[in-house]
């Protein structure tokens, strides 16, 4: 088992770094929902299989759209 040390460290705004840093927590903050939404509609997926849906590919092809849109967002966005 693998423990991690997480530091809180406060920021002020006027900081040299703030906008960075913000922009940083943000961006992890949209991935790690990002990926929680691809797992979870994964699992509904796999789960309304299981019970006789064909929803699989489904979901597959939309969590592809929607990741390309993100992908697009982000190429505008640099």
């Amino acid at each position: 088992m693998v423990n991690y040390k997480t530091m809180h460290i406060w920021v002020q705004k006027g900081h040299r770094m703030h906008g960075y840093f913000q922009e940083i927590c943000l961006n992890a903050k949209n991935m790690h929902n990002t990926t929680n939404f691809y797992i979870r509609q994964i699992f509904t997926g796999l789960t309304q299989e299981y019970l006789g849906h064909r929803s699989t590919e489904t979901t597959l092809r939309y969590a592809k759209i929607t990741h390309e849109r993100k992908r697009e967002q982000h190429k505008k966005s640099i």
